[in-house]
């Protein structure tokens, strides 16, 4: 096979010299590239590890190596101000002018409890999850609207931290039984009663027991004190905390599962899984709610109670 000749201009050469020059060509072209990204605006880095680091030094790391710091603020346990995570792994090639997205710690929330009563659940909820708080939502016996807030725990103007749990106690109406006896109702004297037989007579009523323990030299299971004052009026609803005593060297170590909202038979399994008996008390609701549904418990979820201890849980009858 003769050869191919080419002329460019006034140079004539055949195909195979015309072929390696191209290939000499290109194999440059690459080594200038790569030289420029060495050296030049468009050069490649290998990116670290800076989780950990404060972010004034960890973006003038990466800045340094030419890559553009996007910043992402969240509530953390961590030191306000350091870095939590990257978006691009330690060891990762970047180029220049790419981002590198870094995730910095606002420490932990101090955000103020709002005033919440009267506010419509879903409301509610959403100011408390927009300030990073856990939601624990009960239904009550009340008189104000179904669906609405008829009070929280903490009070008002509490500083919670980020993750800390807030309590919504939400109208379920008043159910016919209770109706009948019209409000405000006088608060039973229960100081001195079993948690169970105060939790009884707090519902026959209309009020809403609240539940947590206390160090005591009473017998354990005992009501030690009423937050509330025995004979004073009370609207339908009001939510009474009942001080139960742990006993000489008890403590509450166990954390209370949240049930609310579960089906009667989930909720039981998972309480008794725990290590707790439970006490099952029917209730009619005003409100529509699906039968066997989990409404109120106490001790609340979310809160710490001694190992073995009765939980009990108000359900849709």
């Amino acid at each position: 096979m003769g050869l191919v000749r080419v002329t460019w201009g006034k140079v004539t050469t055949d195909r195979r010299v015309v072929a390696a020059l191209l290939a000499l060509a290109a194999l440059a072209a690459v080594l200038g590239w790569s030289g420029t990204r060495e050296g030049g605006s468009s050069r490649s880095a290998t990116i670290p590890s800076v989780v950990g680091e404060r972010y004034a030094s960890a973006r003038a790391r990466l800045e340094a190596l030419g890559v553009h710091v996007v910043r992402l603020d969240q509530f953390s346990s961590g030191p306000a101000g350091a870095v939590l995570s990257q978006d691009t792994p330690s060891g990762a090639l970047a180029h220049s002018g790419e981002a590198v997205a870094l995730t910095v710690s606002k420490g932990a929330a101090g955000n103020a409890m709002p005033e919440l009563a009267g506010a419509p659940v879903r409301v509610a909820r959403a100011k408390l999850k927009a300030l990073q708080f856990a939601v624990l939502t009960f239904t009550v016996v009340s008189d104000a609207p179904a669906g609405t807030v008829v009070s929280s725990f903490p009070a008002r103007g509490s500083v919670l931290r980020y993750g800390d749990q807030a309590r919504l106690n939400v109208s379920g109406g008043i159910p016919a039984t209770i109706s009948a006896l019209g409000g405000p109702v006088h608060v039973p004297r229960l100081t001195g009663s079993s948690e169970g037989r105060a939790q009884a007579r707090l519902r026959a009523v209309g009020l809403t027991p609240d539940l947590f323990y206390v160090q005591s030299a009473r017998v354990a299971g005992l009501v030690v004190r009423q937050t509330v004052a025995a004979s004073s009026s009370a609207p339908l609803g009001t939510l009474v905390g009942l001080a139960v005593s742990l006993g000489p060297g008890g403590s509450a170590e166990t954390p209370v599962p949240y049930v609310v909202g579960r089906t009667a038979a989930s909720g039981t399994n998972l309480l008794r899984s725990t290590g707790f008996r439970v006490r099952v008390v029917p209730q009619h609701p005003a409100a529509r709610t699906a039968a066997r549904t989990v409404l109120d418990e106490q001790p609340m979820g979310g809160t710490k109670a001694p190992a073995h201890a009765v939980v009990t849980i108000v359900i849709a009858a």
